[in-house]
């Protein structure tokens, strides 16, 4: 299970860094409001924008590795399945 999860882990990241990128409006209106954000908190440009990459990195990371729990939830649901027929 851990393979599979790292294995998955790995995939969503990579899935999610496709649509995070500078080229997409989503994540600058996202990008602009967190570096915002943390300006309005009084810190200077530079630190809040890289402040706000951090963050956003931070979301990616924890996204991708929701998404390999639920891989492997929905994995084990297949094997249950199967060793229900089976046991049927």
């Amino acid at each position: 299970m851990i393979i599979l999860q790292q294995h998955r882990v790995a995939l969503h990241q990579t899935r999610l860094v496709e649509v995070v990128n500078p080229f997409n409006p989503q994540f600058q209106n996202a990008y602009e409001r967190l570096s915002g954000g943390f300006e309005g908190l009084g810190y200077a440009a530079g630190q809040a924008k890289s402040l706000a990459m951090v963050e956003m990195s931070r979301v990616v990371a924890q996204q991708a590795s929701f998404l390999s729990a639920l891989d492997g939830f929905y994995f084990l649901i297949g094997v249950a399945l199967i060793g229900g027929v089976i046991a049927f």
